[in-house]
């Protein structure tokens, strides 16, 4: 079944055609995203007063497909019946079973290859990945997942903006992806539609492709210090081979007792516990989003012997990294 919106009042100067898209819908998908991803284009034909986008639903087996969030959503067909010149956005969230995404990524490869236009949104990005569509292409990971996302694919170029129009657009998640459609919407229609389908959405920040996905540390600290930021962004940087602290200091342009004060004022922590924290939180991503063996992660997070590494996690965690993995994905 094909979904076209109201069609209401009119606007809008746009010369290019009715767009059509398909949305698969992979188990655990984002509600969120997928709304996101919807609603712009619903209310581009409201705001035209003509059909520019149609869409569907489909499922890897046309059977309704259950949410991150739990409801459960019929779909219109399954993706073996895509239909010429549909766009095929790929909608993903948690950890899709093992025998979909086989089926998935076969179907995203036979797609790619006879020409089909796909999209990817939230851990949508993932399965294109799987399929070895993302190599030597910007990807916009979640932030959350990005660290797991490297390591797994190298190949990938990744992104912490909230959406990139590559040869495969995608959007990292939630708002994003009403973002990555209203760039569409610019691109093919101009700005004046895309701005009033935004105005419609009550959606007023809207963010460009160079937009960060989410607001920095530094905008939570008072006085916003430029010195701390710069030494902020240097420890995120150098997760795996972690600087010491005479080095950032200098970088900033600070003494290192004048550092600690900077860390006691704004953070109540010290330079050194902060850092540890960045790496060890890092390295707590990189059990569940990885197959890293545990010595791996640790020197992946600076750690030069396993066994410190398992005691600093344990104290910060009050599980082993191991026992952290093993509940996870239980």
């Amino acid at each position: 079944m094909k979904h076209f919106g109201e069609v209401a009042f009119s606007g809008g100067n746009g010369k290019a055609g009715c767009q059509r898209l398909a949305f698969l819908l992979l188990g655990g998908f984002t509600h969120l995203a997928f709304a996101c991803a919807v609603e712009p284009l619903r209310l581009a034909n409201l705001a035209s007063g003509r059909t520019l986008f149609n869409w569907r639903t489909l499922s890897c087996d046309g059977r309704p497909v259950k949410s991150s969030s739990g409801i459960r959503v019929d779909v219109d067909d399954g993706v073996n019946l895509l239909e010429k010149g549909e766009t095929l956005v790929v909608v993903g969230g948690l950890p899709t079973h093992r025998s979909e995404q086989e089926r998935v990524i076969a179907r995203l490869r036979h797609e790619k290859v006879h020409g089909r236009q796909i999209m990817a949104l939230c851990g949508g990005v993932t399965v294109i990945a799987e399929a070895g569509l993302a190599d030597d292409m910007n990807c916009a990971v979640h932030w959350q997942v990005a660290p797991g996302f490297a390591e797994k694919f190298p190949k990938a170029h990744i992104s912490l903006a909230c959406f990139e129009m590559g040869k495969i657009p995608t959007a990292s998640g939630g708002t994003a992806a009403a973002d990555l459609m209203l760039a569409m919407i610019r691109g093919r229609f101009g700005d004046d539609l895309s701005r009033k389908v935004a105005d419609l959405m009550v959606h007023h920040a809207v963010r460009d492709q160079t937009g960060p996905q989410t607001s920095s540390l530094m905008y939570h600290i008072p006085g916003r210090n430029a010195k701390l930021a710069t030494i902020i962004r240097l420890m995120e940087g150098s997760i795996d081979a972690p600087l010491g602290a005479e080095e950032l200091a200098e970088a900033a342009g600070v003494s290192v007792r004048q550092m600690e004060r900077l860390f006691r004022r704004y953070l109540g922590t010290s330079p050194k516990r902060h850092y540890q924290a960045l790496r060890l939180n890092r390295a707590k991503d990189l059990l569940v989003q990885s197959n890293l063996s545990i010595t791996e992660i640790a020197m992946a997070t600076g750690f030069a012997a396993v066994s410190h590494f398992s005691k600093c996690f344990r104290a910060q965690f009050g599980v082993s990294p191991y026992g952290s993995r093993t509940s996870a994905l239980a």
